[in-house]
């Protein structure tokens, strides 16, 4: 069995973010002098995991974060920083780069749905397979207990909690993606599994039976059921389906997001801040 803990951050204060801009997968803008120590905040608070390697979505607020974290951990020419498409930020089509107080009903009734298709963007079908994909990667190409350092976005976060909150069940992961706060620089984790040959698959899919729940979520996406016993990377109450597993995802593997983002200063003081 293969487990690898993924420390989820997202990119620092934006100018556009300043500005009250829609910042999606179209648009980009520098980052603001003030969200520097924030990066650096979250940097001294990861500085002890020893990562094994970091993806980043390839949009610039990104990879000039990861940069600081990289330069902030003291990793700088050893920790590589790769670049991962599907890490993109949500594309939110036609309201892309307006200004939120001129188009805030169309962007709303966008949000509320969770789809952007019917102003030229994505669905939220499309970005949780993409959340699938990425993490899938990330996983084939991690070693067991890699940590894995994970530079985003905000609205990408949505997305991996409805795929992989799954003690909440499919309409407490709908409700939770919608008011889900995740601060600039702010850190979350997600742990990864995947089963080692065909005796582990085995009894990782008869653990993630035993949890099936409601089954299909929120966007048509894989639903992780109920309570639920011990996942098959051994969390206590994944309570997954048979879809979380197989839904767009690597055969054998499951992930659970284990801890919501935070400030630099707030993740430091939980478990997961710790030196490994």
């Amino acid at each position: 069995m293969k487990t690898v803990t993924f420390y989820y951050v997202r990119h620092g204060k934006t100018e556009f973010n300043d500005e009250g801009v829609i910042q999606g997968g179209r648009v980009d803008s520098p980052l603001v002098p003030e969200t520097l120590p924030v990066i650096e905040q979250s940097a001294r608070a990861l500085a002890g995991i020893g990562f094994a390697r970091c993806y980043c979505s390839p949009l610039g607020r990104a990879q000039e974060t990861a940069r600081l974290l990289v330069d902030g951990m003291g990793e700088t020419g050893r920790l590589e920083v790769r670049t991962l498409d599907d890490l993109r930020e949500f594309d939110f089509g036609e309201v892309d780069g307006k200004r939120y107080a001129d188009f805030a009903p169309r962007f709303v009734r966008c949000f509320v749905r969770q789809d952007f298709s019917s102003v030229g963007g994505e669905s939220g079908r499309q970005v949780r397979a993409r959340v699938r994909r990425a993490f899938s990667r990330m996983l084939s190409e991690s070693a067991d207990d890699d940590a894995v350092l994970v530079v985003a976005h905000g609205a990408l976060f949505r997305y991996v909690l409805l795929e992989f909150a799954g003690d909440m069940g499919p309409l407490g992961r709908r409700l939770r993606s919608l008011t889900v706060r995740t601060p600039n620089a702010g850190i979350g984790v997600v742990v990864g599994c995947e089963a080692d040959g065909e005796r582990d698959a085995a009894a990782g899919g008869a653990a993630a039976g035993a949890g099936t729940g409601a089954g299909t979520g929120a966007d048509g996406g894989s639903g992780a059921g109920g309570a639920g016993g011990v996942d098959s990377c051994g969390v206590a109450g994944a309570g997954g389906s048979p879809d979380v597993v197989r839904g767009g995802l690597g055969h054998g593997m499951s992930f659970r997001l284990v801890q919501l983002p935070l400030s630099g200063e707030d993740f430091a003081k939980t478990r997961y801040g710790e030196p490994r």
